[in-house]
């Protein structure tokens, strides 16, 4: 009898997890849906010259902080003062700069902590850097990037660690 409490107890768990991650992806899909229109409506309005192609990327920007405000995120404390120690004062445009290279809203914090392994290594490794398999793996398996995400965030976390800037 206990085997079989067990069982429908397993079952159960293993189909709510099953249920939150289907919420999740549907959620996901609908923000991208969301972002790719807005998108458009932004591009359309460049071109019918109602704005100018630079004043695009602060309509981005908006979009995007109103966007993150709204998802209720609570800031992530030890996130932002590990950035602060290392330079970077303003996280929200490290933020942007990532999710123009069409990172998710979802796995920003992960690429952030990601990218922070990745310049401390830059840091202590100066001449011989050279990124660390698992690391590589963990973007590109686990948090599904691309090829070119990942490249842009070595190559960007590597001038965060020489240069102490993020332009």
């Amino acid at each position: 009898m206990m085997k079989i409490t067990y069982k429908i107890i397993l079952i159960i768990f293993i189909s709510s997890l099953n249920a939150q991650g289907q919420f999740s992806d549907k959620e996901n899909d609908n923000k991208r849906l969301k972002w790719e229109q807005i998108k458009k409506k932004i591009e359309a309005a460049v071109e019918r010259g109602e704005i100018k192609p630079d004043k695009a990327k602060d309509h981005y920007q908006y979009y995007r902080e109103r966007e993150m405000a709204a998802s209720n995120r609570k800031k992530d404390i030890v996130l932002e003062n590990n950035f602060k120690r290392i330079g970077i004062n303003d996280l929200n445009k490290l933020k942007n700069q990532l999710l123009d290279q069409d990172i998710a809203l979802s796995q920003l914090d992960a690429v952030l902590g990601g990218m922070l392994r990745l310049i401390y290594a830059a840091k202590s490794d100066k001449e011989n850097f050279g990124i660390n398999p698992r690391i590589e793996t963990y973007f590109k398996d686990r948090l599904d990037l691309t090829d070119a995400q990942v490249k842009y965030i070595i190559v960007f976390a590597n001038k965060i660690a020489i240069d102490g800037r993020m332009d």
